[in-house]
């Protein structure tokens, strides 16, 4: 390739990075999809019940001021604007106390058991710990806080939507068992109809109701009152008592004339008394039944006031029925599955995170990928770049053709195990034969690689430790090697060793540098600016 630098990414650079980092990027890709197809089996799948609601712009939507002129013609009656109307509609279908109420009366534990018996472990455990270091709760707050936290599990299953430019109201409702699902969406549709029954409507009949049981209690009261007061004095008829003692009397008197005797007179005296007795109980009898009177009269009239109290609610709830149920609640056949959409929420996941491994691992990346990325950070002239390890004898003409001008290459990697040392000494092999010239590789590694453990005749001297150059070299035919150095001599004394250089230009026509790789020994850079 030419030294100029690549502005612009090829295919070829994607697919190289790829296949470079191919075993993370499968991983990024393939574990969140596992982790998304697990999470859908183990998912429990819940039933969607569902409900259609209208409303409708009735007359309990006009307020009507307490001063009103529409005797005389003019109306001051104040309509609500639709707005209004059904964000008030759908703010008394979603607020707390109707989901309270709701709740308690479907059951907590029916609404939501802990659908894995590990959640329930894992409760009882997190409740264990907080009642050890913490001071248990009363039983109305735990009952508090138990409800709050089932109104707030509520509200997540629970959906509700005002369609635009509608006045339909749609709910829903979601449970793992269907009868339950229906059965609590049913119950909100009905507690909601209560309540704004009891919203809109101001019952007449109730204040009436208060004053009738009033004055029943009162009549019946006085009623009693006259009662025990005839059986206490034993009255059954004071007008026959009366007339018996006046005749008892007129009988004394007669004798008296008659007969002049005092006890006669104490007869008299005895009927006169008893007379006066019969008159005292006959006024407080009257002023009972009169109490009695009154009160039934009152009782009465009350009673009244309250059936017509009453068939007027009657009319106004017939009349202020505006909210109509379209569709009750309905549960589809199956329950609502999430699986495909976890398995592409795991998919889109799986592509974000290859590219944020790809990112980091460009980021962090400690050496080189593709050859134009050596050039353009080290400024190392590159011949070529070879990727092809066939072991056959046509890819290393082509290198050799292609190369063979060059009397000095160093071959370097960016990773161990990519096979640089395999294709240096394949490269020289060739070199050796086609072109019939000295060629000398030199091995910067300590050891060569495990492919060429048949010419452990390489001596242990490293070619840059001795001052007679043969004593390091293994000579086959054309091909010699050699190792770089067998001691810790510092990479930077032998480059800077020009004799040594010139010496090896001098006995071989090419040198051929096993650079190793950069991912061991950062060296193999500054050993290929001599290339």
């Amino acid at each position: 390739m030419t030294n100029s630098s690549v502005n612009q990414v090829s295919l070829r650079d994607i697919l190289t990075y790829i296949f470079k980092y191919r075993t993370r990027l499968l991983l990024a890709f393939f574990i969140p999809i596992i982790l998304a197809i697990i999470i859908s089996l183990v998912l429990v799948q819940r039933y969607h019940a569902t409900s259609v609601l209208i409303v409708r712009l009735g007359s309990e939507y006009v307020y009507q001021p307490e001063v009103n002129n529409a005797a005389n013609g003019n109306s001051t009656a104040i309509p609500f604007s639709p707005t209004q109307i059904f964000k008030s509609e759908v703010a008394m279908l979603d607020s707390d106390e109707l989901h309270s109420q709701v709740i308690n009366k479907i059951g907590i534990d029916r609404l939501f058991p802990d659908d894995y018996l590990i959640v329930a472990w894992a409760k009882q455990i997190v409740q264990t710990v907080k009642y050890f270091f913490i001071t248990p709760p009363t039983p109305e707050e735990a009952a508090r806080v138990k409800l709050a936290s089932a109104v707030e599990k509520f509200e997540k299953k629970f959906d509700i939507e005002l369609e635009k430019d509608s006045a339909v109201i749609n709910l829903g409702f979601q449970n793992k068992d269907w009868h339950i699902a229906q059965e609590t969406l049913d119950t909100l549709i009905k507690f909601y109809l209560e309540k704004r029954q009891k919203t809109y409507i101001e019952p007449r009949s109730e204040l009436v109701k208060n004053e009738m049981l009033a004055n029943q209690e009162k009549f019946m009261l006085a009623e009693k009152n006259l009662t025990d007061f005839k059986n206490k004095h034993k009255i059954y008829s004071l007008e026959d008592e009366r007339q018996g003692l006046l005749t008892l009397r007129d009988q004394a008197k007669e004798q008296a004339t008659r007969i002049k005797n005092t006890g006669i007179y104490k007869i008299i005296a005895s009927y006169n008394r008893q007379l006066d007795n019969i008159n005292e109980l006959e006024k407080q009898l009257n002023n009972l039944q009169e109490e009695v009177k009154t009160a039934g009269e009152s009782y009465s009239n009350s009673s009244t006031r309250y059936d017509e109290a009453k068939s007027f609610d009657d009319l106004e709830a017939g009349r202020y029925g505006s909210v109509k149920v379209v569709q009750s609640p309905l549960v589809p056949a199956e329950p609502k599955s999430w699986t495909m959409i976890i398995i592409i929420a795991g998919i889109f996941l799986g592509c974000v995170a290859v590219v944020v491994v790809a990112s980091a691992n460009k980021f962090f990346q400690k050496g080189f990928v593709l050859p134009e990325e050596v050039y353009e950070t080290l400024g190392i002239n590159l011949l070529a770049d070879f990727m092809n390890s066939a072991n056959d004898k046509k890819s290393w003409h082509e290198l050799v053709h292609k190369l063979h001008n060059a009397k000095t290459i160093a071959f370097i990697s960016a990773h161990s195990g990519e096979g640089v040392s395999f294709t240096a000494f394949n490269y020289a092999q060739q070199l050796s034969i086609e072109t019939d010239k000295t060629v000398l590789l030199i091995s910067a590694g300590k050891l060569f690689a495990e492919d060429f453990e048949k010419y452990q005749e390489i001596p242990e001297i490293g070619i840059a430790d001795t001052e007679n150059t043969y004593d390091a070299l293994y000579v086959q035919n054309n091909l010699s090697l050699c190792r770089l150095t067998s001691a810790e001599t510092p990479i930077s004394g032998i480059i800077k060793n020009e004799n040594l250089w010139q010496t090896l230009k001098e006995s071989f026509d090419y040198l051929i540098i096993d650079a190793n790789s950069m991912e061991n020994w950062f060296g193999a850079v500054a050993l290929a600016t001599k290339s």
